[in-house]
């Protein structure tokens, strides 16, 4: 069922876990910290791309949609796989 759900809000352009949201952790504060990035604002300026979803994985809230493109962003900045960035 995960798959299925995940596949059709990704041809929608972002990725619907409201139903999950308590069964997934991010390592976006531990990824900033390697990096010395001191703030999400910064992040946000250095990906090109907006503050918003940063602030959805920072808070840990409201995370129901982020965009796939965000997330690949992130990743490629980072270098890492998107299950090293959210854990299910």
């Amino acid at each position: 069922m995960w798959v299925k759900l995940w596949y059709n809000n990704v041809k929608r352009g972002g990725v619907n876990i409201g139903k999950y949201r308590g069964e997934f952790e991010n390592n976006l504060r531990l990824l900033m910290a390697k990096h010395e990035i001191d703030n999400i604002t910064q992040l946000a300026k250095e990906l090109e791309i907006s503050r918003r979803p940063l602030a959805k994985l920072w808070d840990k809230e409201d995370i129901d949609t982020i965009k796939l493109e965000s997330m690949a962003a992130i990743c490629d900045y980072f270098s890492i796989k998107l299950s090293e960035l959210i854990e299910y």
